[in-house]
């Protein structure tokens, strides 16, 4: 069964650990602690596995991947066509390195904003849209302490932390934030056709019951 089995490893989003003084993964948190995950792919024509090696070499691809691609990459492994699904990349393929201009999105969408992360080799944009700030003290100090900023005097600057642009071959960890301006134009775009505004989102009446509110607490979703 092994040697016609594939085996694909992968993380539905990371952790923060301190960075930055946040802790768990929260909504509208950018940062690659939560967005970059690990991915490994193992297919029964490994060469080492066919020399009679332990562990064979493998390839390490370095082309950005989105967990919305997911589907392809296992129809490719297994020799299928695609399901015909919304989230697709431009070349469908994912095992070769592909340089087909694809951008991986990720993002954030809560009834506080939307945020949009737009990313290919090079650049990171991070684009955030329609934020409130609420008018009461208690509501900011709940706000911020959620996006990891310690202070609740703030205005509308301090919102610019998530409209940035990251290169991370030159600035690691992102500690080096440039202007958006910088970014390409595609990666505009892309933020600008993902974006969805908190008013249009569909609105379910009523509450969960006691059951799944505690489900959904051990979960940490509450």
């Amino acid at each position: 069964m092994w040697e016609n089995t594939v085996l694909i490893v992968t993380s539905d989003h990371g952790e923060a650990m301190g960075e930055r003084g946040v802790n768990g993964h929260r909504n509208h948190y950018p940062y690659d602690e939560l967005l970059q995950v690990p991915l490994l792919v193992r297919t029964p024509d490994d060469p080492g596995e066919e020399s009679g090696e332990k562990d064979g070499d493998g390839d390490r691809i370095d082309t950005p991947f989105s967990l919305s691609w997911l589907h392809e990459l296992i129809a490719e492994t297994v020799g299928l066509d695609p399901m015909e699904l919304p989230a697709r990349s431009p070349s469908g393929t994912h095992l070769d390195d592909p340089e087909d201009g694809r951008l991986a999105v990720a993002d954030s969408l809560t009834p506080f904003a939307h945020t949009v992360v737009v990313r290919d080799r090079e650049y990171k944009l991070v684009k955030h849209f329609d934020g409130w700030i609420p008018e009461d003290r208690g509501g900011r100090y709940d706000l911020m302490r959620h996006l990891g900023i310690h202070t609740t005097d703030f205005g509308p600057e301090v919102f610019d932390a998530l409209n940035v642009l990251y290169r991370p071959s030159t600035g690691p960890c992102e500690r080096t934030p440039l202007p958006p301006s910088e970014a390409p134009s595609g990666h505009h775009e892309r933020a600008a056709a993902v974006r969805t505004r908190v008013e249009d989102l569909p609105r379910i009446e009523g509450r969960p019951d006691a059951e799944t509110t505690e489900m959904l607490r051990d979960l940490g979703y509450l």
